[in-house]
Parts: C-alpha cells; structure tokens; sequence
C-alpha cells in the first residue's frame, strides 16, 4: 500500500505536468482496470479459513470436532457482542482517527508543498517518496516493537498494543503539529515524514487487535473498524 503511494507521488507529477491533471485519472483507471483483468484470470476461491487453519491451539488439538464442524453450517455472527465491546469500539476510535490523519495527509500532500512551501512536485525528485518509504518501514517496526514487548519484556498483549498505539499516536500529533511550521524543503519533507512514519508505528497497535480480540471474526471486526 505504502509502496504504492511512493511509486505514485515519484511518477504521477511527472506525468500532470506532461499531459496534464486528467491524465491521472485516465492512467489510474487503466491501472484499475488492468488489475481487475489479471484478478479474474488468476483469482480463485478459497477455502473457509476454519476448513484448513485452526484458529486456536484447541481447535488445533481437536481436528475432528473441527471437521465435523466445518461440514455443518457456520455458526451466526456475534454481530450483537462485537457491537457492544468496548474493545471493538476502542479499535474502531483508534482507526478513524488513524485514516483521518493519514487521509488528509495524503491527500493534501501535493497542496502543500506547492502552495505552503512554494515547492514544485515534479522537480522534487525522489525525495517526495520519503514519507511514504518511512511509513512502510515504521508500520513493520510497529510489529517487531509490539513483539519484543510481548516476548522479551514479557508484556501482556493489550499492553503492548496499548504502548505501541500511544506512542505512534502521541507522535503523529507531534509531528502533524510541526507541519504548518516548515519553511523549506528539508523541514517540509521532515515534518511530512516524521508524521506519516510515526502514524505507521501506531498500526503495530490498533491494526493488528483484530486478531487478539476475537481471532475468528478478525476480518468482520476490521471491516467494522474500517
């Protein structure tokens, strides 16, 4: 993801500024379009996950009641309990707030060097891409600290994630706070990294909860979240 938007903010103001802004969208729609043709000739179904991945070391330990259960009917969607967790809900919190700092960042990224700092996109040259690199180095950092906390320091779970998602967070406000203080490229590119970076290290706690709070509808509580 984080990858992608460096390839787009190093190859898209080079090509508005040759063709011009509609370009882009024509561009990105063939991409889309592209991907949509090569999904279709390789994607295939996939098994439900309880059919060949034991969710848990019971599960693990007792392959035919999970087999027997895999043939029956799924079991319903505690809709109601996830709705009504304070755990669900504190993950939902942390990931708007988390797509609000990055969404505007990002999509305000080109309005602000061209009309804060007075700079020119596509003669920036690579250095443009650096929030981008650092965020998706920062998001894996997030990861590993979380893990040392747990498996190092002997940390439970949700004071690991508790302690990665506050520093990331308390960060990022930090560092979106220097951004309108900039005046130059150096301090521009600077601000902007340090608060994409700092907003990656966060995902190390919010972004992986999922899995620790209700592991089997991880994907329902992060499509909630989300």
């Amino acid at each position: 993801m984080y990858l992608g938007s460096a390839a787009a903010m190093l190859l898209l103001p080079s090509v508005a500024a040759a063709w011009g802004p509609a370009s882009l969208l024509r561009l990105v729609g063939l991409l889309g379009l592209a991907w949509l043709l090569l999904w279709l000739i390789v994607g295939k179904e996939i098994p439900h996950r309880e059919s060949v991945i034991p969710l848990t070391s019971a599960e693990a330990q007792q392959p035919e009641q999970r087999a027997q259960h895999a043939k029956g009917r799924p079991a319903p969607t505690p809709l109601s309990h996830m709705l009504s967790s304070i755990a669900v809900w504190a993950i939902v919190v942390n990931n708007f707030a988390f797509h609000y700092a990055f969404y505007v960042v990002m999509n305000w990224l080109p309005t602000y060097f061209n009309s804060v700092l007075h700079l020119d996109l596509a003669l920036m040259g690579p250095i443009k891409t650096l929030p981008y690199l650092v965020m998706f180095f920062m998001s894996n950092v997030g990861g590993w600290m979380g893990d040392a906390l747990i498996l190092q320091q002997n940390k439970s779970v949700a004071t690991a994630r508790k302690t990665v998602n506050t520093v990331g967070m308390v960060s990022a406000i930090l560092a979106l706070l220097s951004m309108p203080l900039a005046s130059g490229l150096l301090s521009g590119v600077l601000a902007t990294t340090a608060a994409m970076g700092t907003l990656g290290l966060s995902r190390g706690g919010f972004s992986v909860n999922h899995m620790d709070i209700a592991p089997k509808y991880a994907g329902i509580v992060m499509g909630i979240s989300n």
